[in-house]
């Protein structure tokens, strides 16, 4: 997607930030970190819009995005941890395709004590529409299920619990599911699109 409304959502000295960490991340991580440069710096900037408070992620892979999250909260001195929901068995059940690693709970925090942000990240292993969260959060990444009917559910599940910030990952031609779910979500009262950069779309609350 090119369409940026710049103006709403400005990309500012956190996004050359996230593209630094994302690369420092790729070249460390036991399997992978998951999107593009330009959604890592997205992501950062999201981070350090929102400022202190909780941050929530809905499938976290090897956990690449919640260690770019969590180091920018550090750079930029916020408070806040970072709750993670992912079953941990893998990529839908099978290795990753792209790195060919069987992901596990195991791999995920040996990649948080690596990166030394494992007394951030909380990790709720299990799917979204199985687990109870609770909280307060000014933040959220969702990049679980790729079906409509998932980005959907855990749109409905965020959007109670965060005050600032969604941010959709995988908003593209090759997912037509999160591109379904974003004319759905775009409709969303108290919601507004503030920018689509890379494959991220961000949401911002608007009352």
């Amino acid at each position: 997607m090119k369409w940026n409304h710049n103006a709403f959502f400005p990309l500012e000295v956190a996004y050359p930030l996230g593209v630094d960490l994302g690369s420092e991340i790729s070249a460390s991580i036991i399997g992978r970190i998951a999107g593009h440069a330009a959604d890592h710096g997205v992501l950062a900037q999201v981070i350090r819009n929102a400022g202190n408070g909780d941050h929530l992620e809905i499938g976290s892979l090897f956990g690449g995005s919640a260690i770019l999250a969590a180091l920018v909260k550090r750079h930029y001195n916020l408070a806040g941890k970072l709750v993670c929901i992912d079953p941990m068995t893998g990529y839908y059940g099978k290795p990753d395709p792209e790195s060919g690693i069987m992901l596990d709970e195991t791999i995920f925090w040996e990649n948080m004590e690596a990166f030394g942000v494992q007394d951030r990240v909380e990790l709720i292993v299990g799917k979204s529409e199985e687990t109870e969260v609770t909280g307060k959060f000014v933040s959220a990444f969702l990049d679980g299920d790729h079906s409509e009917a998932g980005v959907l559910r855990d749109w409905d599940l965020a959007k109670g619990l965060v005050s600032k910030y969604i941010l959709l990952d995988n908003y593209d031609a090759h997912f037509e599911g999160v591109q379904d779910a974003f004319r759905v979500i775009s409709q969303e009262k108290g919601w507004r699109c503030v920018l689509v950069y890379g494959i991220s779309a961000v949401f911002e609350r608007s009352s």
